[in-house]
């Protein structure tokens, strides 16, 4: 039983997105309810170009979505995103955003929770304690199933928020119930509602 955010969906521009992001971190005024991204939101990605799209896709192309990549929305700041070859660990959102690293993609997806302010300090807890620092699991162990989905010791981007939103709401936010949490799992979940559609 829980509260679905009622958001209105809508197409917004990357140059809207990312002037929204510069005001927000450069504590412009805006309106809470209108903002672009808040806290445990996920950010979905998507490329038709598998080759060009980030080494995500050699694992999470299998799904055959075109979505590659997740990013969880930890403040005004951070996001938490997992890379091979790197720890799981605390990026700026204007990095994530910026022209760059979009051009990689053809749409981004943001997919929102409802959460009272109870839950966002026991999510901010759980990640800190529990998601940072992890290393990349072997791609191999992830598609062979030796590397579970519920394992603390390695973690993928879309591993993240969905033993954030378990350990937190208790909510299975994968909605095919595999063993790999791909991104597109987690943008069909029934939880939450897709936000902001940037292409």
């Amino acid at each position: 039983d829980y509260e679905l955010a009622k958001i209105e969906k809508r197409t917004i521009s990357k140059v809207e997105l990312l002037q929204t992001i510069h005001n927000k971190q450069n504590r412009t005024t805006f309106n809470r309810g209108n903002s672009i991204l808040r806290k445990w939101e996920i950010i979905i990605f998507h490329s038709n170009d598998a080759q060009s799209a980030s080494w995500d896709y050699q694992l999470f192309w299998l799904s055959w979505s075109g979505y590659t990549h997740t990013a969880m929305v930890l403040d005004d700041y951070y996001a938490i995103e997992a890379y091979p070859w790197r720890f799981s660990s605390k990026r700026e959102i204007t990095d994530i955003l910026s022209q760059d690293n979009l051009s990689q993609y053809d749409k981004v997806i943001i997919k929102r929770f409802s959460l009272s302010d109870r839950e966002w300090r026991s999510m901010n807890w759980y990640t800190n304690k529990f998601l940072l620092n992890k290393p990349y699991p072997n791609k191999y162990d992830i598609i062979l199933n030796t590397h579970k989905k519920d394992s603390l010791l390695a973690l993928y981007c879309s591993q993240i928020p969905w033993l954030a939103y378990r350990a937190t709401k208790g909510w299975d936010i994968d909605s095919d119930g595999g063993y790999i949490v791909y991104p597109v799992d987690i943008l069909n979940t029934s939880y939450g509602e897709s936000y902001a559609l940037v292409d």
